[in-house]
């Protein structure tokens, strides 16, 4: 008999790695955001069957925290290269449209795309790697003083107060109860 029990559930003292995302359901995050073949991007279940993974699998993946960076990264790097014609488009409005007002916005955009590239290069003033001391002067106007009222105190024989409706009261203000004379 071991004299050193454990002290709760004895499962396995060996740390074993989680386990890793399957490539089918890499395939299908892939379908999700890029599309099929037609280049529409696919919902889960058409994206699950095109990779051969039941659905009710496919569900249990997307709260796991790696397929959600993948997604994010996915989506990220799909947007930034939709994204590269934009500036190819503004100059092609700008040089041949026939509105005048398509040419204007579209010269705001670019200016716009370009203050935004510099601002991500060099950083803003609001932006610090450091703790930023905000003083802000502000003048509050004091509020007016609420009217004071004097009150005559009267004294009863035992030289307490004595309230407006004959009653004693002690220091905090609070009446003393005195039993009823009859």
């Amino acid at each position: 008999m071991p004299t050193n029990l454990p002290v709760c559930a004895s499962g396995s003292r060996e740390l074993k790695r989680p386990r890793p995302r399957p490539a089918a359901v890499r395939r299908a995050c892939l379908l999700m955001v890029y599309g099929g073949d037609d280049g529409k991007p696919l919902d889960f279940i058409a994206a699950a069957r095109l990779c051969n993974i039941r659905p009710n699998i496919m569900r249990k993946w997307p709260h796991r925290a790696e397929v959600q960076v993948l997604l994010r990264a996915e989506r990220k790097a799909f947007r930034s290269a939709i994204n590269c014609a934009n500036e190819a488009s503004l100059r092609d409005i700008r040089d041949h449209a026939d509105n005048s007002m398509a040419r204007v916005a579209s010269v705001r955009a670019l200016e716009a795309l370009d203050e935004v590239d510099s601002t991500h290069r060099r950083g803003t003033a609001s932006e610090s790697p450091y703790v930023t001391i905000k003083i802000v002067n502000a003048v509050n106007a004091a509020p007016a003083p609420a009217p004071v009222t004097t009150i005559d105190a009267q004294h009863d024989a035992d030289g307490f107060r004595i309230d407006r409706d004959d009653h004693s009261i002690d220091e905090t203000g609070r009446r003393i109860f005195t039993p009823p004379s009859f």
